[in-house]
């Protein structure tokens, strides 16, 4: 099993990944990952006007359809679940109220609304 949280969309997020990793994992195994995102996908260079003044490309944020539709192109697995974890408002109010410099840059970004427009992945898909 290979488990991934808050980071595999660092990584993860071409065609080539998720084969390399699926070859440390047996045949029946499980690939899953928990991933930041958005609710929905937005094209080039039109995100929402209270999101455009905080992104960051290094995020590498991607809806569960871009995630979905990235995760059918491997043959050797099937996908068990992916879908937006309903813990997402949670983690970032736990995270914005933490004593962490780096929580503390992100909360006018919250109070601005761009929350609504996140979401939290989970990926998780059995090698066959």
């Amino acid at each position: 099993m290979i488990i991934s949280v808050n980071s595999y969309q660092y990584f993860g997020g071409n065609e080539a990944m998720l084969p390399k990793l699926l070859s440390f994992v047996k045949k029946g195994g499980l690939m899953a990952a928990a991933v930041p995102g958005f609710t929905q996908d937005f094209p080039e260079g039109q995100l929402p006007k209270e999101v455009q003044p905080f992104w960051m490309p290094e995020w590498y944020f991607y809806s569960c359809d871009w995630w979905r539709a990235l995760w059918e192109k491997e043959p050797g697995i099937t996908i068990t679940a992916l879908r937006e974890m309903s813990s997402c408002k949670q983690a970032w109010d736990d995270w914005l109220q933490s004593p962490s410099p780096h929580a503390q840059h992100y909360v006018a970004m919250m109070e601005a609304g761009v929350g609504k427009y996140f979401n939290i992945i989970q990926m998780v898909a059995q090698k066959v």
